[in-house]
């Protein structure tokens, strides 16, 4: 008797024993003791890595133009504001250094220069007359004049900045500077005389016709040389459309 009840004893043990709660570990271990679990500490996430500096895009300042402060006598100033009203008109020049001469026509963007002392050659190429388009910037010398060429007809593309000169209408807008010195006869015509300079830095001497408000001459120093540009024999609406535009018969070569 004695002997069945330890026998029923040791089973009671292993139902309770084996009824025991079972636990899963985070790991899918199972244990009895959710002690016996190992923890494996999840590292948290870095956060603090510095990052690299932004580099700052500096925006250097756009420097404005100054603006040009003129000097210009009133009275100097009203006979450049009558001048530059004129569309057409015609003068000829003596060039400094060079010394050429040239009937130079001028109707709105249309010039031609017509050199009246015999043709110029440059780069083999023989010419008496350039007439250019100063909207488009084009030039296109030919020989025009009867003696001085043996082709009429050619014509040849020109480079614009070589060939062109400025007109004293041009001239005038540069002026940055002009002071009254006096009167004198030039030319045959009444012009005031100032010193003057130009928004290149060009100073000098300038005579100023008192009727067209154009320049006469001017005296300044080009290359340590003293020298002298000459616009003389201006006439107002004596340029004809036909004359300051390149002719039909021209052949480009």
């Amino acid at each position: 008797m004695r002997k069945t009840i330890f026998i029923l004893g040791i089973l009671l043990v292993l139902v309770f024993s084996g009824c025991a709660k079972q636990y899963v570990c985070s790991d899918g271990k199972t244990v009895s003791d959710p002690a016996l679990c190992i923890v494996k500490e999840t590292p948290a996430p870095i956060t603090n890595i510095p990052s690299e500096p932004k580099q700052e895009v500096v925006q250097q300042p756009v420097e404005q133009p100054k603006p040009v402060v003129k000097e210009i006598d009133v009275d100097i100033q009203k006979l450049f504001d009558k001048a530059k009203t004129m569309t057409n008109y015609e003068y000829d020049y003596t060039a400094p250094k060079n010394g050429f001469v040239a009937r130079v026509s001028v109707l709105n963007n249309n010039l031609k220069i017509l050199f009246t002392k015999g043709p110029q050659v440059y780069l083999g190429y023989k010419y008496d007359t350039v007439y250019f388009d100063t909207v488009k910037k084009s030039a296109v010398a030919m020989c025009t004049t009867l003696g001085d060429c043996e082709n009429m007809t050619a014509a040849k593309q020109e480079d614009y900045n070589r060939v062109y000169v400025k007109t004293p209408l041009e001239l005038i807008d540069e002026v940055v500077y002009a002071k009254l010195t006096g009167e004198e006869m030039m030319d045959n015509r009444n012009s005031k005389v100032v010193d003057y300079k130009l928004s290149d830095g060009e100073t000098g001497r300038m005579w100023i016709d008192i009727f067209y408000g154009v320049p006469l001459k001017r005296l300044f120093t080009m290359d340590g040389e003293q020298v002298s540009a000459t616009y003389f024999s201006f006439s107002k609406d004596s340029a004809k459309a036909v004359e300051v535009v390149v002719p039909a018969k021209a052949e480009f070569i």
